[in-house]
């Protein structure tokens, strides 16, 4: 699956990527977000950085994630004029200044990349567990919500672990899947493996 995200063109990913945004711009509920989370691309991930400009034109609050040495991730604000620079990874993210920390909190949307996803809930990551770590640290009934993006054809059908967190919808550059009902494992506490309680 990551071979053939990486085959795709420059090309195909700036339509994919603009024909995200449009299809987010016609979402129900998009209009009702302030504050969204969103991802620099690498490895041929489908790019929300057409979206963001967009949101970021509209005045609304965009941040980048921040890989953090305990291997979670933490939010910053982002405007067109950010200075960025690559993580241990190469992935352009911001300079983590104390002023633009958003807390996760506070976030409306939060977009996730993933590898693979399963429309019934469910992403495959690229095995790191920065996602699952950070989002498992949410403990309100007033959560973000989690949406993954995805080219069409990352969809399959994926076993869930107890620890992998569930999306509340997937966005594609040809529409939007909302998740219906969850069908992941009962009674799981979403922490990963390698977390420790908090």
């Amino acid at each position: 699956m990551r071979a053939k995200r990486r085959s795709l063109t420059n090309q195909d990913q700036r339509l994919a990527a603009l024909g995200l945004a449009a299809i987010a711009a016609q979402t129900s509920g998009f209009a009702t977000f302030q504050t969204i989370a969103a991802y620099w691309p690498s490895d041929g991930e489908l790019s929300p950085l057409s979206l963001i400009s967009q949101c970021l034109r509209a005045g609304l609050r965009c941040t980048l994630p921040i890989v953090n040495q305990d291997k979670r991730l933490s939010f910053s604000a982002m405007t067109p004029t950010s200075r960025l620079r690559p993580n241990r990874f190469g992935i352009p993210e911001p300079s983590g200044l104390k002023q633009d920390s958003v807390p996760l909190e506070d976030h409306d949307l939060i977009l996730l990349p993933m590898v693979a996803f399963d429309p019934a809930g469910y992403r495959l990551g690229m095995g790191g567990g920065y996602y699952d770590r950070t989002l498992a640290l949410l403990d309100t009934p007033h959560r973000p919500t989690f949406w993954g993006l995805a080219h069409d054809f990352q969809a399959v059908s994926l076993d869930p672990k107890p620890w992998d967190i569930p999306l509340d919808g997937f966005l594609t550059p040809t529409g939007f899947l909302p998740v219906l009902e969850s069908s992941g494992p009962a009674e799981s506490d979403h922490r990963h493996p390698d977390q420790t309680a908090i």
